[in-house]
């Protein structure tokens, strides 16, 4: 999740959607003041905040700051929900070790 209060745009990253591309673009161009989460509890107080909020999510957070979301555009990007699905099957079976992809001993 990315919101760049400096250019009025909001990024909702959808996991295996190429988000990390984008979002790795963004931090790029943010100025002081714009907001990121990168991973959950990242800010501890601010528990709601998540990397993967959902559009109604960021607009009450923004709301609760006293911020009009209608003012700043959002944007996403999707992918074939056959390849993403393939995508989470992928890095996510375990191998003949059962290890998983995740796992630090995965090999």
């Amino acid at each position: 999740m990315r919101i760049l209060h400096s250019k009025k745009l909001i990024f909702i990253s959808k996991p295996r959607c190429g988000s990390t591309s984008i979002r790795l673009f963004i931090d790029s161009i943010m100025l002081p003041g714009d907001e990121k989460c990168d991973h959950g509890n990242q800010y501890p107080e601010k528990p709601i905040l998540h990397p993967h909020m959902s559009a109604p999510a960021v607009a009450n957070y923004l709301k609760s700051k006293g911020i009009d979301i209608g003012e700043y555009q959002v944007f996403t990007i999707t992918r074939n929900p056959v390849e993403m699905l393939w995508s989470y099957y992928n890095d996510f079976r375990p191998d003949i070790t059962s290890n998983y992809n995740y796992s630090p001993k995965y090999k």
